[in-house]
């Protein structure tokens, strides 16, 4: 199993995959966020490439999440999607394999309209499987906060085979009784190849340190083992003191040594 870490946009990429290699992370999953859009991502690629040789790391990318793929106004989704998929030829640049995809967020009217807002995700979702395949690359969708993800997960799946999955922990745990997080993985196992870890209450998305909110890691871990999970998982904790990153990855490993 490897484990890595969610860079923080706001910060030089240089500093933060030296960072986390000191935390003792494997690999860096870098949030391609403005202001570390790909244009500016891009000028550092070759920098980026040659840290990531030296402290024999691997990485891979996240991209926007803060943009509106399937959004209501075309200007807005034309860039949006854009965005994305300028995300895509950082990849190829830059030497990464694996990318964390989104579905489209609904806000304002598009909440009324959600069979258009489908069409344009679908649309979108074509274009970039499309350009992922012949790049080489490998998208990963992520569930996001929704009660309806596991239906989400399987409209996209049904259409877009060669779609993998990124369980979010953290999200699962959103608006719920009990962590939806055993659920998917039993309804994914096939597709699974990536984890993001991170803690809350339920209530909202807060990105905790692991610990500091109510999810049963262990249980998680332990349905992970039982279908042989060993491929990656990205801690997503965001806190202004970096400690309770590298806390936080001390106690992931001895929860997964435990389970």
């Amino acid at each position: 199993m490897k484990f890595g870490a969610l860079t923080d946009p706001l910060l030089p990429i240089e500093k933060e995959i030296r960072l986390l290699k000191k935390m003792g992370f494997d690999f860096v999953e870098i949030a391609v966020e403005a202001p570390a859009t790909p244009e500016v991502l891009l000028e550092k690629k070759d920098k980026i490439k040659r840290i990531l040789s030296k402290l024999k790391m691997d990485a891979m990318i996240h991209v926007p999440i803060f943009v509106s793929i399937a959004d209501l106004y075309e200007s807005i989704r034309n860039a949006s999607q854009e965005e994305v998929l300028k995300s895509l030829d950082l990849a190829v640049e830059i030497g990464v394999e694996r990318l964390v995809i989104h579905k489209g967020s609904v806000t304002g009217l598009g909440k009324r309209l959600k069979d258009v807002v489908r069409r344009y995700e679908v649309e979108f979702f074509k274009r970039l499987t499309k350009k992922a395949k012949e790049l080489g690359l490998i998208l990963l969708l992520e569930n996001l906060d929704g009660l309806d993800e596991i239906e989400d997960l399987e409209f996209f799946f049904r259409r877009f085979k060669k779609l993998k999955f990124t369980l979010d922990v953290g999200h699962a745990n959103l608006l719920t009784k009990e962590n939806r997080s055993i659920k998917l993985i039993r309804k994914f196992r096939r597709r699974l190849m990536h984890v993001h870890l991170h803690d809350n209450l339920g209530r909202r998305d807060d990105h905790l340190p692991i610990g500091c909110g109510n999810i049963d890691f262990l249980k998680i871990f332990k349905e992970l083992k039982r279908i042989k999970f060993d491929e990656t998982m990205t801690l997503e904790v965001f806190t202004m003191d970096r400690d309770y990153q590298r806390i936080s990855l001390e106690k992931v490993k001895k929860l997964w040594r435990r389970a």
